[in-house]
């Protein structure tokens, strides 16, 4: 139970099938620090880009999508619908600066990254790779094993490594 609340009290994200994962010294006296894994419920899930707007999704089971949001607010379309594509792909990513804008970023698309898969409700974790850019990426759950996602309109996000959290 104090898993559950901590979580949700930190985050605002609901989870299940919480396992304890190791512990360490905290710098307090007297104190330890825990950590557990778990699986995704509900609750939004926000990824910030360095100066961009910040990214809500949570889950819709009535829209079958992830609902999303920027700075807070309801992204719709110009007749006012609510986005909600069936999957976002979130594949943590290094940029360059642009050599046609030395003022815009550019994405490396190439190597390798941290992963993150909202399908169907759940949150999968794992990694990306994609040695040149004539390949499709590799998607792979933490077990090695590839990631289906659901038949459906599929987002990608490219936050930065090491400026972005989720």
């Amino acid at each position: 139970d104090a898993v559950h609340r901590e979580v949700f009290e930190e985050v605002g994200l609901r989870v299940r099938n919480i396992s304890y994962f190791g512990s360490q010294p905290w710098p307090f006296p007297h104190s330890l620090m825990i950590a557990f894994t778990a699986d995704y419920v509900s609750g939004e899930i926000v990824v910030s880009f360095r100066n961009a707007p910040i990214v809500g999704l949570q889950w819709d089971a009535s829209a079958n999508g992830w609902a999303r949001s920027q700075d807070g607010a309801a992204h719709v379309t110009e007749a006012g619908a609510r986005l909600a594509p069936a999957n976002v792909v979130i594949m943590v990513a290094k940029y360059k600066r642009s050599s046609a804008d030395p003022n815009s970023p550019e994405l490396i698309s190439t190597g390798e990254g941290d992963l993150y898969v909202l399908t169907a409700g759940n949150v999968i974790e794992g990694s990306w790779s994609r040695p040149d850019h004539s390949d499709k990426p590799t998607l792979l759950d933490e077990d090695g094993e590839p990631i289906l996602l659901t038949p459906g309109q599929t987002w990608i996000l490219y936050p930065e490594a090491d400026s972005t959290t989720l």
